[in-house]
């Protein structure tokens, strides 16, 4: 499926259904959905630019359907509501509105094969940078350059304990 106007009539389709609850969604949600096919770990995005909402998804869920797609637009089109920008407790009350209304399974992360795609649809990228707790052993993956990569000596783990990189060896660039 990679028609956009199929696409934008669900998100027209989603949108109706939260309004027909009485979810608060912002009148200013863009009605053409961005397909992004560079996005190998996120489903789906929205992003806020100069007062208006612009719902984007990954190439990957397309092969989904209908029924995921439209399970991806419920979620996003949830971060319009006030107050629901991140993962609130009232995001979650009416991402579970939806759920027992319309069937969806609108929660803050969601397996691929719930959607019915395959687990390899999301690629998983080896990491470029690795840092490690050295008390707790918890490790964090970074693939660009942030902050924490370039300055690992200012942060700490969430148990206090010190960080360190490990060295990754950089893929050769020809």
């Amino acid at each position: 499926m990679t028609d956009h106007n199929i696409i934008n009539d669900l998100l027209k389709e989603v949108i109706g259904e939260a309004l027909s609850l009485g979810i608060p969604l912002s009148d200013r949600i863009d009605e053409h959905v961005l397909i992004n096919r560079r996005a190998k770990k996120r489903l789906g995005c929205c992003r806020m630019k100069n007062g208006s909402f612009r719902i984007e998804i990954s190439s990957l869920i397309l092969e989904g359907g209908k029924p995921a797609v439209k399970e991806i637009l419920a979620h996003e089109i949830l971060h319009t509501c006030p107050g629901c920008q991140n993962h609130s407790p009232q995001w979650k009350t009416y991402g579970n509105r939806m759920n027992q209304t319309f069937g969806y399974q609108i929660r803050r992360t969601i397996s691929t094969s719930v959607l019915g795609l395959q687990e390899q649809a999301v690629i998983e990228k080896p990491a470029r940078y690795t840092i490690t707790c050295r008390s707790c052993g918890t490790v964090f993956r970074r693939q660009r350059k942030s902050p924490l990569v370039t300055r690992t000596h200012r942060y700490r783990c969430r148990c206090g304990g010190e960080l360190v990189q490990e060295r990754v060896k950089e893929p050769c660039r020809k």
